[in-house]
């Protein structure tokens, strides 16, 4: 919102008077919208919103298979919409559903067949919407793992995907989603304790490893095998030595949990720090 984007979708629900009361002072100066899956939090956000003097824009969401947040799909949904179309404060703009437990199904035949089949349970649902006069111009969903075949599929109006901008090597080498890795850990040997052992500043504490190890993108010939919370075990494979202070480049297994860890970016382009 500092940075001027007028339409942003949280993906998730919010909970809570204080956190609702940041929601809806965003509210004044964006596009801000929500999921909601539940009546009760549907009326504290109209209230809300009520008394800050804005409308809130809210989504249904739906559970198309991933088990965590949502309503069933079909009448609850629709009940639930409707609920929300008659809550002072708020504004339906429509359905999303996350197909998250297909997006990472390496078989890409696979993939396809169980994320359709999810993603048709958010159409239907669209569907029971319209029949009942419910507006629904957004539906929302998709996954980096997904973005190609939720994106094709008719009904789907945007795409939620985010890991893609910067990419990780879970994405690309297991599920083999064709983009660049641009997000990398600039790390440095702090200890050479034996031959072909070298010890870098990066641990658990700045990388994670929740799908596997990360990769070691540079030097060729060196293998990251071991993260304790502060350091990294690198282990010779045949390329030339390093030595205290070189640099190495590291590519995180998963880019969200990596970037978690963060304060902020450097942003590299041909070799030249441009921001």
């Amino acid at each position: 919102a500092q940075a001027v984007i007028q339409d942003i979708l949280i993906a998730n629900q919010i909970i809570g008077p204080r956190k609702i009361a940041r929601l809806v002072n965003l509210a004044q100066y964006t596009q801000v919208m929500v999921a909601v899956d539940d009546p009760g939090n549907v009326q504290e956000l109209g209230l809300a919103a009520l008394r800050k003097g804005v409308a809130l824009r809210v989504l249904v969401e739906v559970d198309i298979g991933m088990g965590r947040c949502g309503v069933p799909p079909g009448q609850t949904a629709v009940d639930l919409g409707a609920r929300v179309t008659t809550t002072p404060g708020l504004r339906l703009e429509g359905v999303m559903g996350y197909e998250g437990h297909t997006v990472m199904i390496p078989d890409y035949e696979e993939r396809r067949r169980r994320a359709e089949a999810a993603v048709a349970q958010l159409i239907d649902t669209k569907e029971q919407f319209q029949a009942a006069g419910l507006p629904v111009p957004i539906v929302s969903s998709g996954g980096t793992g997904t973005y190609a075949i939720t994106g094709d599929y008719a009904g789907v109006t945007e795409i939620q995907a985010g890991s893609y901008i910067t990419m990780d090597t879970q994405y690309r080498d297991n599920v083999g989603v064709d983009f660049h890795c641009a997000l990398f850990v600039l790390a440095q040997v702090i200890s050479p304790p034996r031959p072909g052992i070298a010890i870098i500043d990066a641990g658990l504490k700045t990388l994670t490893r929740d799908f596997g190890l990360p990769v070691l993108a540079a030097p060729q010939g060196w293998e990251l095998t071991r993260l304790s919370e502060e350091h990294g075990f690198l282990e010779h494979r045949g390329g030339a030595p390093l030595h205290r202070g070189d640099r190495v480049k590291i590519w995180p297994n998963h880019g969200c949990t990596t970037i978690n860890l963060h304060d902020h970016y450097v942003a590299v382009r041909e070799g030249t720090v441009e921001a």
